[in-house]
């Protein structure tokens, strides 16, 4: 509680790791645009090379959305009714910041990746109607709106952290610390079942490593049984 430093470190880690289910959501709705509207483009565009400069630009505009919060002076405080601690930011000029990124940027991104999930969906139908329609593409789309729901999730934190920084009202910055963590596990979970929807290597390789857990069991039982029966000089 006395070394303010980590509540600010927290608070950039924090910040950039917010950021990426918006600047995902958007390039997720992104790259499923140009797979229905340009296929052809698509397969140039999206190389592995690509796919890798795209990773590594999220990261960083995550972490530069981040990076500003770590000269705003905070601390943590010690909620005595629930013992928990929660980071609060000392400076009351962080919410003309978290204003700017929170509802102004992010609202940007929200809407544009809305607008381009509206698009895809009517690509889709066009093309259910030419018979071209694959499940994966559908569990894509599902995918995207999946990935903008969480991100107005994560609007509504931003609505609680702001409130409660500008008010300096501890409980609500208690309140949001709450939501965002429910929403982290959302998020897990949500990405984790549909990558295994999504991917066919996902799911063989899934497959393969539980074959193997069970295997490895089943034989090591069935040893364990063999050289018992073996020491009771039991026949086989």
């Amino acid at each position: 509680m006395e070394n303010d430093f980590l509540a600010q470190l927290g608070f950039v880690i924090g910040t950039s790791t917010c950021c990426l289910p918006f600047i995902h959501a958007l390039v997720i709705s992104f790259i499923r645009f140009i797979a229905i509207y340009y296929p052809i483009k698509y397969k140039i565009i999206f190389t592995s090379r690509r796919i890798k400069q795209i990773c590594i630009g999220m990261f960083l505009c995550s972490f530069g959305i981040g990076l500003p919060t770590i000269f705003f002076k905070s601390k943590y405080i010690l909620k005595v009714d629930t013992l928990t601690l929660t980071p609060t930011y000392l400076t009351p000029s962080i919410t003309l910041y978290q204003m700017f990124y929170g509802i102004f940027f992010y609202g940007i991104v929200i809407a544009i990746a809305f607008i381009l999930n509206i698009l895809n969906i009517i690509g889709l139908n066009k093309k259910k109607y030419n018979r071209n329609t694959k499940y994966s593409e559908k569990y894509y789309i599902i995918y995207c709106f999946f990935t903008l729901i969480t991100s107005i999730l994560m609007e509504i934190y931003f609505a609680f952290r702001i409130g409660g920084t500008y008010l300096e009202n501890v409980t609500m910055n208690h309140i949001a610390n709450t939501f965002l963590s429910w929403i982290g596990d959302i998020v897990t979970l949500g990405n984790f079942y549909f990558f295994i929807l999504i991917s066919k290597d996902i799911r063989k390789l899934l497959k393969e490593s539980l074959k193997g857990i069970f295997y490895k069991r089943n034989y090591s039982y069935t040893s364990g049984v063999f050289f018992q029966m073996r020491s009771n000089d039991v026949m086989i």
